[in-house]
């Protein structure tokens, strides 16, 4: 395992440079085989960095991206195969997106069991593709504990990835959604990602859903959601329900 942080300070970008390429000559003597997780938090990884790890299958990665983004987005796509569990920050979300949509198809990780993105930035326009497939299938299966802060373009994303359908995962016990912003609420149905919260998983058992807005209650949500006899906690702040409709929630999932 590897793990790479930058702490020092330098006035002179000459200097800085000559440090990192240094530190990168070091860290090329060390990297073997047998390295399976990296992560690098503030150095900048340059292409003759993730050059030294192109032959090796990592298993873990964690990444704080800086400099070119387009060496980190090949890095990760060269460990699709191999990748269990990837941890993104301070990229842009077009670059996220290009980790799946290629222009080949759609780029599939078939291990990965734990997918962090963190800090992004930027728009993006999806309406002209969308994956053939569905690029995480392992997530489906492995992940138990999930949570969301939503906005709009995030929302999007994750249903071009398919990811906000009915039972999606397999095994999925606990799940804590909120909304970031007011215009997810314009543009965001609220009663969309109730319903998927509540039906994410067939063995959810703990559900947070914050600040979302509820709209036709009795008839968009009531009518359409599945009550589950697992769930066993819901929690809902800063969500405005008549007591009539929560106590309809409450009779409904009778092991609340």
């Amino acid at each position: 395992n590897i793990g790479v942080c930058r702490n020092f300070v330098s006035n002179s970008g000459i200097m800085q440079k000559q440090l990192e390429s240094a530190f990168t000559s070091m860290l090329q003597g060390v990297i073997g085989q047998n390295t399976r997780c990296f992560c690098s938090t503030s150095f900048r990884i340059s292409a003759r960095l993730a050059r030294s790890l192109h032959e090796i299958p990592l298993y873990d990665l964690t990444l704080w991206y800086r400099g070119d983004s387009n060496v980190y987005n090949e890095l990760i796509q060269r460990n699709a195969p191999s990748l269990r569990k990837l941890c993104i920050r301070d990229s842009a979300l077009l670059d996220i997106v290009k980790l799946t949509l290629t222009q080949t198809g759609t780029m599939v990780y078939p291990q990965l069991r734990q997918l962090i993105i963190d800090s992004c930035s930027g728009l993006i326009n999806l309406d002209h593709r969308q994956p053939s497939t569905n690029p995480f299938p392992a997530l489906r299966r492995f992940l138990t504990a999930l949570h969301l802060d939503f906005d709009m373009h995030l929302a999007r994303m994750l249903d071009t990835w398919r990811l906000l359908e009915l039972h999606t995962f397999r095994n999925l016990r606990s799940i804590s959604v909120g909304s970031l912003g007011s215009d997810f609420e314009r543009r965001v149905s609220g009663n969309k990602v109730f319903l998927w919260a509540v039906n994410a998983s067939p063995v959810i058992c703990s559900v947070s859903i914050t600040g979302v807005k509820l709209k036709n209650f009795e008839q968009d949500v009531l009518q359409n959601v599945v009550f589950s006899r697992t769930l066993h906690e819901l929690h809902m702040p800063r969500v405005f329900l008549p007591i009539k409709d929560s106590l309809r929630l409450i009779r409904g999932f009778e092991n609340l």
